[in-house]
């Protein structure tokens, strides 16, 4: 898996990837792949602990050290997030910067579940769709994205 562009509509570009470094990333390659499609701000859904153990490093010091700005909000693994309120204000944040044209990546492990709910969910908002066309949308380009049932349930039950 690499890097997948999914057209949301804004001035900024919006993509998705597998973590970077991890063994979905097995030539790490991916945070090079960032830079070169001039991505500035990377939104992440997996924890610090979760990507020393399975990136091996600390990704938001990594980012940084790449120039780029994190976004940071876990969720677990296969799950969904108890602070919805935290969940709008990282949608949003996510949203504005790609209003503003900043080049965005999503990830959080494999880049499906939590990612794919994510970038549901910005579909949503930005294409102006309800939940189960956001879903199809987003799997059109990530076939597989939103791995659970309650992933769906939050996507066809935001009201963002």
């Amino acid at each position: 898996m690499t890097l997948t562009h999914i057209p949301l509509g804004a001035p900024g570009q919006v993509y998705r990837s597998p973590m970077p470094f991890s063994r979905f990333d097995a030539n790490g390659r991916l945070l090079k792949a960032y830079q070169d499609a001039g991505v500035q701000v990377v939104v992440m859904l997996s924890s610090d602990a979760e990507g020393l153990e399975r990136a091996g490093k600390d990704l938001r010091k990594a980012y940084a050290a790449a120039g780029m700005q994190v976004i940071y909000f876990p969720i677990e693994d296969f799950g969904v997030p108890g602070d919805l309120k935290g969940l709008n204000e990282a949608l949003n944040a996510a949203i504005a910067q790609a209003l503003t044209g900043k080049h965005l990546a999503v990830h959080c492990l494999a880049g499906l579940g939590r990612t794919g709910m994510f970038l549901a969910l910005m579909a949503r908002r930005l294409l102006r769709v309800n939940g189960r066309r956001a879903i199809e949308y987003v799997r059109e380009y990530l076939p597989g994205a939103v791995q659970t049932e309650e992933q769906t349930q939050l996507v066809i039950e935001d009201r963002g």
